[in-house]
């Protein structure tokens, strides 16, 4: 399902494995010092989505294409505890992004 980035607190995963079932964090993975594309190229062979606050994945998505998609945090520096009201509070809005498999479905969605 979800993917964590490193620029996320591995503790997130406690707080939402109810509510996301399956999410993970990219150091549970071995991808610790990984870079964007390595962690690219393990949420598509695993189908995760990747949730992130780094831009870059813009650019990467635009060049490769998905899977994966990426959920793009736009809320700047956020506690642990801020972020996980903020994907429950959407958890609908990310559920119906991760299902639309339409070729003209986004890649990326940006959440405030």
């Amino acid at each position: 399902m979800l993917l964590f980035d490193q620029n996320i607190s591995f503790r997130i995963v406690r707080l939402l494995k109810e509510v996301y079932p399956g999410c993970v964090h990219l150091s549970k993975c071995g991808l610790t010092d990984a870079d964007d594309p390595d962690i690219w190229n393990y949420a598509r062979k695993n189908g995760l989505a990747i949730v992130t606050f780094d831009q870059d994945y813009i650019d990467i998505a635009a060049l490769r294409g998905k899977p994966p998609r990426v959920i793009l945090l736009r809320s700047g520096n956020s506690s642990t505890l801020a972020l996980a009201h903020l994907l429950r509070k959407h958890r609908e809005r990310i559920i119906e992004f991760l299902a639309d498999q339409l070729p003209e479905a986004a890649a990326i969605l940006e959440l405030p």
